[in-house]
């Protein structure tokens, strides 16, 4: 999305009218990659990020009618979000140490976090596996490769990620 008001936020889930607001970018145009809902911090958080510009990471605890940059924001861009047991997590499209972001408190700050080899990760979501334990998932941009952590909040700053192979096709 490139555009001056890039959020649209509906006035309720039956009177589907939208009105748009403002994510402050000091004039740069983002491209805008992912938006996310948690319940964080006793708040209804919105996460935004982007791949571009400044302000990538921006959320919102106020229904998206205003929003907050992330204060200490490296020059990384974003291209995916998520939000699972109480923890966000963004995915860099840089490959390299540090390429992802995890937080339990998305107003207090950020814990900078390496995937599996140091790949990009395009996308990311979060769901309860066969053995009720919350898991990320993220896949992998230019390979059939994703990977899984365990998430609860007493262990998703440090939880390994483990990387699979998912078989092609004809496999």
């Amino acid at each position: 999305i490139n555009y001056t008001k890039p959020i649209l936020v509906s006035s309720g889930p039956t009177n589907l009218t939208f009105s748009s607001t403002s994510i402050p970018t000091n004039g740069n145009t983002n491209n805008w990659q992912c938006i996310t809902y948690g319940f964080q911090e006793a708040k209804n958080m919105f996460l935004a990020v982007s791949n571009n510009g400044t302000g990538r990471i921006v959320h919102s605890s106020n229904g998206g009618n205003s929003w907050t940059v992330k204060t200490n924001a490296d020059d990384k861009g974003y291209n995916s979000c998520c939000f699972g047991n109480g923890i966000f997590v963004a995915f860099s499209d840089s490959v390299g140490p540090d390429n992802m972001l995890i937080s339990a408190d998305i107003t207090a700050g950020w814990h900078n976090r390496s995937s599996t080899n140091n790949r990009i990760f395009k996308m990311i979501c979060f769901g309860i596996d066969s053995n009720n334990v919350g898991r990320f998932i993220g896949l992998n941009s230019n390979s059939n490769v994703i990977v899984t952590s365990t998430a609860n909040s007493t262990v998703s700053y440090n939880a390994s990620w483990d990387e699979y192979t998912v078989p092609k096709a004809n496999d």
